[in-house]
């Protein structure tokens, strides 16, 4: 590459142009690594994407998110349904499940009421039994104190006050 350079340097001045002169066109040279031949030119422009490639590509874009688009939203519809008809089982199993618990649970009430019913029943003749044996304490104890105190107290003064 310095080769290059200093011939065209020499050759300006052999022309006649000034050091400065030859010496900046000299420098303007560009090295051999970033010169570029018509072969590599024309290959580079036989690899570049035209127009009609890229209104293919893009047709052929348009194209694929079109069916992707459509299959897309068949998916949705298919999906949407069976989570409708998934929901419609649960709200019925759920529907059968809350039936089922009230009926259980009616029933469980009528259980507990019938044996409250049964339990007041005992309760109350329990304590009916028990008044009754209360009222008979009573009569018993009426009877002697009335009928007997009076010729019990007689006694005890007859004793006491005569000996």
């Amino acid at each position: 590459m310095g080769l290059i350079v200093s011939e065209v340097y020499d050759a300006l001045i052999e022309a006649g142009a000034s050091p400065d002169r030859a010496k900046a066109a000299a420098g303007a040279v560009p090295p051999a690594e970033n010169v570029a031949t018509k072969e590599d030119i024309a290959r580079l422009e036989s690899n570049m994407a035209t127009k009609e490639d890229f209104s293919r590509l893009e047709m052929a874009t348009k194209a694929d998110f079109a069916r992707l688009e459509m299959a897309t939203k068949a998916d949705f519809a298919k999906h949407e349904m069976a989570t409708k008809e998934a929901f419609a089982k649960h709200e019925m199993a759920t529907k059968a499940d809350f039936a089922e618990h009230q009926q259980s649970t009616r029933e469980d009430l009528a259980k507990h009421a019938s044996s409250a019913r049964e339990d007041f029943a005992r309760l109350e003749t329990y304590t009916r039994e028990g008044f009754a044996r209360i009222d008979k304490k009573l009569a018993v104890l009426s009877f002697a104190v009335y009928t007997i105190g009076p010729a019990l107290v007689a006694f005890m003064v007859k004793l006491t006050f005569f000996p």
